[in-house]
């Protein structure tokens, strides 16, 4: 941060000073605070674009015409700058779906454009179908790459 000062005066301030009771001479007088002026450097902020910083996508895998969801994706983008250009990346990604054994599972998912695959961060399980489960919600927070 650029704090440079300015001095206000043209001329340059002095003091009569005696020394050793002989004649006087000039010293230069050291300048106060008055005498200066701070200039503040402006702070530059990029032009906000005038695009969403956020977007959310929901798409259901529809069974028949009263809505019931077999299955559910809701993806939450952010605006990103990437080679130069803005664009929405999906960075977020919940997936929840029925797995083969009948278990409801919502996946947690993280996408970077720097990244070959998804990373899961969470998972969390049901089994609302199998009465012998004494679980009712099973949490798995251990990271698991998963093709995009």
């Amino acid at each position: 941060m650029d704090t440079s000062t300015h001095d206000v005066s043209s001329h340059s301030a002095t003091s009569r000073t005696p020394k050793h009771g002989h004649q006087s001479e000039e010293v230069p007088r050291s300048k106060s605070h008055q005498d200066k002026i701070r200039e503040m450097p402006q702070e530059r902020r990029p032009v906000r674009p005038a695009a969403p910083f956020f977007v959310t996508r929901c798409e259901a895998r529809l069974n028949d015409a009263f809505f019931p969801s077999n299955g559910l994706t809701v993806a939450v983008g952010q605006l990103i700058r990437q080679d130069g250009l803005q664009k929405i990346w999906d960075s977020i990604l919940l997936r929840c779906e029925e797995e083969s054994d009948g278990t409801l599972a919502i996946r947690v998912l993280i996408a970077n454009p720097d990244w070959e695959q998804l990373l899961q961060i969470a998972c969390v399980r049901s089994r609302p179908h199998d009465p012998e489960s004494l679980t009712p919600l099973a949490c798995n927070l251990d990271h698991e790459d998963l093709p995009a």
